[in-house]
């Protein structure tokens, strides 16, 4: 009786390591069960990715993407440019657990404290010379200098940021095990959310004042602005001179929320994903904005322009949620 007792003992045992074993292996996006799946980015169905579109609507144009072919516009506070190419932009890539990234730097251009919650990273350095750094969960700090031709990894979810420093521009070409990586960029993370973390969070978990805080989120919250061409640089150009701007703008069509999707774009390094119920707010608050100068690659105007022709205008359900948006907004 004890033998048996022990036998079955030893088999429980087994049996709970060949179900844990399963699990430890999916360190990325699940393997693909078909040759491919290009993503229906217009469907309002999303269970942790995207369904396929009908193998009847898919061409040879889903399976190439040359966004990152053009070098990105780095005239923004932090001197530098990601240039994404994830399942959003390419959707080719659905279901495959790969995608790419170009960053461009200016001189002295930084590519910001951040970290990649879905995937680990690595990297070539195509032009220039770089500082490439990240920092692990026991706080030690991993870096060295790369120029041209050389290589680097990040672990998922690290913190990690690169840095020019070489006299010239340079870029980068990045590629993670994942479709969509995502980016939690640490300055707006903490500073810039919406809503904002109560003051009492920052100050006692960086140990200084509450004016400190507040400074920082002053600056935290300029950035988002500092690209902006158009009404918002318009009015901050008579106080050049001030380190206190305090500019009012009422009646902005969408209100806040569509407000928040303009900064996003003039932040510049913040993926902005739209659906139909924001498109129609977010349109009416650029043009009030007078977003219609070239910030990026084209203008928030035209981006959300070409939106609602190449996705909203495809699906009846997409076009109605965008009609209903109507009722709120002014005349």
């Amino acid at each position: 009786m004890i033998s048996s007792s022990g036998s079955s003992f030893d088999l429980l045992c087994c049996l709970v390591v060949l179900l844990i074993l399963p699990f430890s292996s999916l360190s990325s996006d699940p393997d693909s069960l078909q040759d491919f799946c290009v993503a229906n980015l217009n469907s309002s169905i999303s269970v942790n990715g995207f369904p396929c579109k009908p193998d009847a609507e898919v061409t040879s144009h889903d399976f190439f993407f040359d966004g990152l072919t053009k070098e990105g516009n780095t005239t923004n506070v932090f001197g530098s440019k990601v240039t994404t190419g994830n399942v959003l932009e390419f959707p080719g890539l659905n279901t495959l657990g790969i995608s790419m990234n170009r960053v461009d730097f200016a001189p002295g251009g930084l590519n910001p404290p951040h970290s990649h919650p879905r995937a680990s990273e690595t990297g070539v350095v195509i032009e220039g010379k770089l500082l490439v750094g990240f920092i692990t969960t026991n706080n030690v700090y991993h870096s060295k200098v790369l120029t041209a031709g050389q290589m680097f990894v990040v672990p998922k979810g690290l913190v990690h940021f690169q840095l020019n420093v070489g006299e010239g521009k340079a870029h980068t070409v990045t590629a993670f095990n994942s479709q969509l990586p995502g980016a939690a960029v640490a300055p707006p993370t903490l500073f810039a959310s919406s809503p904002a973390i109560p003051n009492g969070v920052l100050t006692k978990a960086f140990q200084v004042e509450d004016d400190v805080i507040n400074a920082i989120k002053s600056n935290c919250s300029f950035l988002l602005f500092q690209s902006v061409r158009g009404l918002l640089q318009r009015l901050c150009t008579d106080f050049d001179d001030s380190n206190n701007v305090t500019i009012e703008l009422h009646d902005i069509p969408g209100g806040e929320d569509a407000f928040d999707l303009c900064a996003k774009f003039c932040y510049g390094i913040i993926t902005i994903n739209l659906i139909s119920h924001d498109l129609l707010p977010a349109f009416c608050a650029a043009k009030f904005l007078r977003m219609t100068e070239s910030v990026e690659q084209g203008n928030f105007v035209q981006k959300l322009e070409a939106f609602f022709i190449s996705c909203i205008l495809d699906g009846w359900k997409d076009t109605v949620v965008t009609l209903q948006t109507t009722i709120k907004l002014p005349h």
